[in-house]
């Protein structure tokens, strides 16, 4: 005859007792179910909320960061390089605080920046000593070149009114000088020589005279102009201005910029005549 313990058969002894306050005991295959539901909203519904929200804006997180262009200074003159303040200016709104104002050696990494138009001023001593215009667009990482300037002491600055002109566009270029002297602009080639554009020495007089503080524009005093390239692309003018009327001076000076870029030793004999130069780009548009 089976022994009855408190209205149970002793077979049931082993079943779980449960005070009826507590209510019925959950299975074992229950409780796995709420842990991995918490283990997923907690963990899983959070993660996969982040990559929601990297995916919705990762047109902005690449446009701000991945994808933001960038430059670097390539100095060539070793005063410049441990003295020089580098000062960079958007050319596209109306303003004259720099976006970077540095150390010339801080620049030598590379410094993100909008995509753009800029001007670009290397001074020592709040003097500038070279200046240059240049563009970056979205995506592009652009090494900047900074020549050895050994015998230049004129200051050259140019105004272009004209960032994107359309092809055969008359070019609309205002030159500053420091100092009386002769303008010269030449274009760089696809070969990387730098060819006299302007004033057009075939002629039998040419009228290329500029004098300190005095904006030189164009139609100048013969009514020759400056236009842009037939097809859509960027362009480099070289402007250099000399204290005398030495076409070879200009070339001279010219050449010692093509050998800079083309990464050779600056060359060329010393001269006595005072000179300045700038570089100016543009991009043609469709």
């Amino acid at each position: 005859m089976r022994r009855k313990i408190g209205g149970k058969n002793s077979e049931d002894e082993n079943e779980e007792r449960v005070h009826p306050s507590l209510g019925k005991p959950e299975k074992a295959g229950g409780s796995r179910v709420r842990l991995l539901w918490k283990i997923i909203s907690k963990v899983v519904f959070p993660l996969l909320g982040y990559v929601i929200a990297i995916v919705t804006n990762l047109p902005q997180i690449e446009e701000s960061y991945f994808f933001q262009p960038k430059f670097m200074l390539v100095v060539e003159d070793s005063f410049l390089e441990k003295v020089g303040q580098v000062a960079v200016y958007d050319r596209t709104v109306d303003t004259i605080v720099p976006v970077l104002m540095a150390p010339v050696k801080d620049a030598k990494e590379w410094v993100r920046l909008k995509p753009g138009s800029y001007h670009l001023v290397i001074s020592v001593d709040n003097r500038e000593v070279y200046g240059t215009d240049f563009l970056v667009r979205k995506g592009e990482a652009r090494p900047i070149l900074i020549p050895i300037r050994d015998a230049g002491n004129i200051g050259v600055f140019v105004e272009n009114f004209t960032p994107n002109p359309r092809p055969a566009e008359k070019l609309d270029l205002a030159i500053t000088s420091s100092g009386n002297g002769y303008v010269w602009i030449f274009d760089y080639a696809d070969d990387g020589q730098y060819l006299l554009i302007y004033p057009d020495i075939g002629l039998n007089e040419y009228h290329n005279d500029i004098y300190a503080q005095k904006p030189f524009t164009f139609p100048d005093a013969d009514h020759m102009v400056l236009r842009a390239g037939d097809t859509p692309r960027e362009e480099k003018l070289l402007v250099v201005v000399t204290s005398s009327k030495k076409v070879a001076l200009a070339r001279e000076i010219a050449s010692r910029m093509e050998q800079v870029v083309l990464r050779k030793a600056t060359a060329g004999k010393a001269t006595e005549e005072n000179w300045g130069m700038l570089e100016v780009s543009y991009q043609v548009r469709r």
